[in-house]
């Protein structure tokens, strides 16, 4: 099937997205077995039902694409009926006319081939009732064959060309729609994926302030048995031990909504496969790191970008095709019949109503409309439209640039508050020792050890809270660069 340049560098292009998109799917699988999350994405770019809804587009865009080749299938016609006049033979524009009445059976078949012409050929078999020559009935037999070539609109047929190059770009554009879902998928996993460890670690913090506060209200109960302190110190430990039950029961039902709302956007049933942890969490965010991309074109990888020059590409088709109709029709043509008579016999190759077999035929058939209304004010939608998409290409250079730039900026502050949060962990869990050993000796109050409790609670937690932040941070970077990394592992289109 032959394609224009555009349309062939359109299907490698497409078709080269497609690879990409696979292999980035093939690749997390098979990360799988060390990395958690990008098992999770693997799953969820074969489960996850907005991907798997935008595959089928693509194969249906692919089989309309595919459909703009029946303009070269031949077409048949055929006809029958009863005529005062000749009938021209199918595929041909001669025009045989005969006196009388007439019952007349015909057939033919145009053929559309390239570079841009139409060949037909035909036959018509009549019974003529009142011929010529005073003959009661007799049999006309027509063969014809017939070229017609198109000089000005539809020249090289130009609009089937436009119209399967509009499909080509519109299959991309579904590889595109693909891209984006396929983008926004693994974004939403990474951040679900970070809210699961996120809210494991609070879990975990939780637990660890419980646990101490419970150790705190079993020593408080055996000083004060003892009366070694007043029973009054007793009674913020046990509050602080109700509430931080509380806190954890909270933690607890918060991690599991996360992990519900993680496996919504997997789009399976199974099981997470790992077991959070804010270890997970705080090697991640010590080991992520945001891949290097051009300024200039940081956007170049976005699927939204490559479905917006996709439709950049059909709309400026749209506008080849509505000025290809604004041209005058002007078609030339030529012809050749042969036709044969007989009075007894169908197909017969005799004369009766002519004295000759063959007959030939060139015209020019010129058709221009008196007035070009809609034309015109298709030629400007369509103008307009193309205007608009530059605009919007415009919005997401502008958007990409912005949202990089803020991403960038909270990595690198997330990770410098990261660094300056662990020396106050070390520094709040001294402290706590210090108070808990001053409150053993009988020098201390339990308040004091309570106030240092929730200061470890609460740095922890801040740690956590950054490391988030970070990871966060880190795949809205490669969300609005869209995944160059990625790209570059598998090869740049």
């Amino acid at each position: 099937m032959p394609y224009d340049g555009n349309s062939l560098l359109l299907m490698i292009r497409t078709r080269l997205q497609v690879i990409c998109i696979y292999a980035m799917s093939a690749a997390a699988s098979v990360a799988q077995s060390t990395d958690p999350l990008a098992g999770l994405v693997a799953r969820a770019l074969a489960s996850n039902p907005t991907v798997a809804a935008a595959r089928r587009r693509v194969e249906r865009a692919l089989a309309e694409h595919e459909s703009t080749g029946g303009f070269l299938d031949p077409r048949f016609t055929a006809r029958a009926g009863y005529s005062r006049t000749g009938r021209s033979v199918p595929g041909s524009t001669l025009r045989q006319t005969v006196a009388g009445d007439s019952f007349e059976v015909s057939a033919g078949v145009e053929y559309p081939v390239n570079p841009g012409m139409y060949l037909g050929v035909g036959m018509a078999e009549r019974y003529l009732l009142d011929p010529p020559g005073g003959h009661e009935g007799a049999f006309q037999t027509l063969l014809g064959a017939q070229v017609r070539i198109p000089l000005l609109r539809d020249r090289r047929f130009s609009e089937w060309s436009l119209e399967r190059a509009r499909a080509m770009a519109e299959y991309s554009g579904a590889i595109s729609r693909l891209e984006v879902e396929t983008e926004t998928v693994r974004h939403g996993v990474e951040l679900g994926y970070v809210a699961v460890l996120e809210a494991a670690a609070k879990l975990h913090v939780a637990k660890e302030a419980t646990g101490r506060f419970r150790t705190l209200l079993d020593g408080a109960e055996k000083l004060a048995a003892s009366e070694a302190i007043p029973e009054y110190q007793v009674h913020p430990a046990r509050m602080e031990l109700e509430l931080h039950r509380e806190a954890e029961l909270a933690a607890e039902e918060a991690l599991e909504s996360d992990q519900i709302e993680l496996s919504r956007l997997i789009g399976d049933d199974h099981e997470l496969g790992f077991t959070p942890a804010i270890e997970m969490l705080l090697t991640a965010a010590d080991k992520v790191e945001l891949p290097p991309v051009a300024p200039d074109n940081a956007y170049s990888h976005r699927g939204d970008f490559h479905e917006l020059l996709d439709r950049i590409t059909v709309a400026e088709l749209e506008l080849r095709l509505a000025e290809e109709h604004m041209k005058t029709d002007l078609s030339l043509g030529a012809g050749v019949t042969w036709q044969g008579e007989d009075d007894s016999w169908p197909t017969g190759g005799g004369r009766i109503s002519s004295d000759r077999h063959l007959g030939t035929e060139a015209s020019i058939l010129w058709t221009c409309p008196l007035g070009l209304t809609e034309e015109k004010n298709v030629v400007k939608a369509r103008g307009e439209e193309l205007a608009a998409l530059h605009e919007l290409k415009r919005r997401i250079e502008l958007d990409a640039a912005a949202a990089i730039s803020s991403a960038r900026l909270r990595f690198e502050s997330a990770r410098e508050r990261l660094a300056i949060v662990a020396g106050a962990v070390t520094d709040a869990r001294k402290t706590l020792e210090a108070e808990i050993d001053r409150f053993h000796l009988g020098e201390g109050r339990s308040r004091y050890v309570l106030d240092a409790q929730k200061d470890v609670t609460r740095v922890v937690q801040r740690q956590a809270t950054i490391a988030a932040a970070l990871l966060r941070a880190g795949s809205n970077y490669g969300y609005a660069c869209g995944y160059p990394a990625a790209d570059d592992d598998r090869g740049e289109e």
